[in-house]
């Protein structure tokens, strides 16, 4: 029997969406990511409309899968899409699970720190291994550079750097609180050890809405997901299994 469904969104990947059944655990997993050029025509038109086309591609992308009431997880970027997909569309959604994201407040200075960073990348790669050994080698970003798509005989990131940083921007420039208010669903909160958030941000949103939990990985850094992926995976399926 399947129990339910969940809806996959990363804060920094490709123009793709990958949907699978998991007989193991009775669910079915979906991932799904906004397409980086028309998001871009958007943002240069209305720069502040990225939320609502990203908001759009899920709730798009949940009808054409079939998808009832799934539980959405995100993280980083993909996190907040998440968080304020499940604001907008509470009938929709069965559950939110975050994994280093929240409604975090104001950030002018981030969207700037962030482009810098992309720019001092060695793009494009002449392998893989190389974009490996640029990060520092090691088996998370081994997994990471893994992910990168190769064009032209080079290998290059598979989001898109502008579309990313004009996300971010409109992001750093609000508070989100009030969306965050407006979540009814449960909500797990993963986050690492050397989070991005804040604990005044993290206990923040233990006080609303009453139904969410956090949880501290320990030994990781923003990119959790790559580097304790057994034990997220034990801890989200430990969470979908409250749901009903």
């Amino acid at each position: 029997m399947r129990r339910g469904s969940t809806l996959v969104l990363w804060g920094r990947a490709s123009v793709a969406f990958i949907a699978g059944h998991r007989p193991s655990t009775g669910y079915t997993r979906a991932s799904c990511v906004a397409q980086a050029s028309f998001v871009q025509d958007v943002i240069g038109a209305f720069p502040r409309a990225w939320g609502a086309v990203l908001i759009a591609d899920v709730v798009a992308i949940t009808e054409q899968l079939g998808l009832e009431r799934p539980v959405l997880v995100g993280q980083s970027l993909g996190g907040h899409t998440a968080m304020l997909t499940t604001a907008s569309h509470p009938e929709m959604v069965r559950g939110l699970v975050l994994v280093e994201a929240g409604p975090d407040g104001p950030n002018p200075n981030g969207p700037k720190e962030i482009g810098d960073w992309f720019d001092s990348w060695a793009t494009p790669f002449p392998s893989r291994a190389a974009a490996a050994e640029f990060f520092g080698g090691g088996p998370v970003v081994t997994d990471w550079a893994a992910g990168l798509e190769k064009h032209n005989g080079t290998w290059h990131p598979r989001f898109d750097r502008d579309v990313t940083v004009a996300a971010l921007t409109e992001k750093a420039q609000h508070s989100f609180d009030h969306e965050w208010r407006q979540i009814t669903c449960p909500i797990l909160v993963a986050l690492a050890q050397s989070s991005v958030l804040s604990e005044s941000d993290v206990d923040k949103m233990l006080q609303q809405p009453p139904t969410t939990v956090a949880m501290s990985v320990p030994s990781t850094n923003h990119d959790l997901h790559l580097e304790r992926p057994e034990l997220l995976h034990t801890t989200l399926l430990e969470f979908l299994d409250t749901l009903t």
